[in-house]
């Protein structure tokens, strides 16, 4: 299970509707699992295409999909994934007109930018939410239970249960990225900081309309000063790395044989100082490249370059 609540959002290229922040309600819908509500999504393409988060519509899962729309019970079928950026796409049946839907901004919105988020909150059903802009970069967090990372950037937001799918607008009404998430701070979930997904893996993902793979390292990944002072202090002063924690049994990194305990400190010939220095790297392969990493033990003074083959994520 994930330990964050996860929302999504939608988008749409060629649409004329998100120019207006009022079309956000008409273009919004509820996702259904099996009968049950799991989420909230949006049209993202006037032929009825529906972006939502994948924990949303259970992309690995065999199950019966269903959209609410305007007062009406949808059949939906699964099209695509982006497992990285918690992202799906559904279809709903061919209508004679053209479904409302929302036009995807071109990039993430400024700092402090004000955004809106509409869906289904504890199923109380079209509720409107307000938050900010936190960060414009994107960064990554790591899920175990999906064996990789997600690539986001964050909001000032809150996004409580119900509201995954969810489409956060801008000012002009265009969908600036899916909510996929927040930041937990000791088990709680009411750190503010909501985890959304970038809107070039949006675009990405709806110009490609099938599932697009990505790398797996097999592991976690902690900034060497994030760590105890007793662990930092069994490296050279002035070292900076990643630490690869936690570590999957089996996985590429194991394989490769690192432990709980190395220190990733390059990449290609690169410099790993920040998490994204390795992970920016990393996603710009494909499951089965090869990287070659200079990796440091506690108490010693010389890496050693280790070669690992990058798994897939699932």
């Amino acid at each position: 299970m994930w330990r964050v609540l996860l929302v999504v959002a939608v988008l749409c290229v060629g649409c004329r509707t998100g120019q207006n922040p009022d079309s956000l309600p008409a273009a919004s819908v509820e996702v259904l699992i099996d009968g049950h509500l799991n989420g909230s999504g949006c049209i993202a393409d006037s032929s009825g295409l529906v972006l939502t988060a994948d924990h949303v519509a259970k992309g690995r899962e065999e199950v019966t999909r269903e959209v609410l729309w305007q007062g009406r019970r949808l059949p939906a079928q699964f099209v695509a994934r982006d497992v990285l950026h918690d992202i799906a796409l559904l279809q709903l049946p061919a209508e004679r007109a053209p479904y409302p839907c929302l036009e995807v901004a071109e990039n993430a919105p400024r700092a402090d930018a004000p955004l809106r988020l509409h869906g289904s909150a504890q199923f109380d059903h079209e509720v409107r939410l307000h938050g900010f802009v936190a960060s414009e970069t994107p960064s990554y967090r790591y899920f175990a239970d999906r064996q990789g990372f997600m690539r986001c950037w964050l909001v000032n937001g809150f996004s409580p249960p119900g509201t995954s799918g969810g489409a956060w607008v801008d000012k002009g009404g265009r969908i600036v990225g899916v909510q996929s998430g927040f930041v937990n701070y000791k088990d709680a979930s009411m750190s503010g900081l909501a985890l959304v997904s970038p809107p070039d893996a949006i675009r990405a993902l709806l110009v490609a309309k099938q599932t697009i793979e990505r790398p797996r390292l097999g592991c976690g990944l902690e900034e060497l000063w994030s760590q105890s002072p007793g662990f930092i202090a069994r490296f050279p002063p002035g070292t900076e790395g990643v630490a690869t924690v936690p570590l999957e049994e089996g996985g590429p990194v194991a394989e490769a044989g690192l432990t709980r305990e190395s220190l990733i400190v390059a990449v290609d010939g690169k410099p790993v100082r920040y998490r994204t220095d390795l992970l920016d790297e990393v996603y710009r392969h494909q499951p089965g490249d090869t990287l070659e990493l200079r990796v440091l033990a506690p108490d010693t003074t010389e890496p050693a370059t280790v070669t690992i083959t990058l798994g897939a994520m699932p």
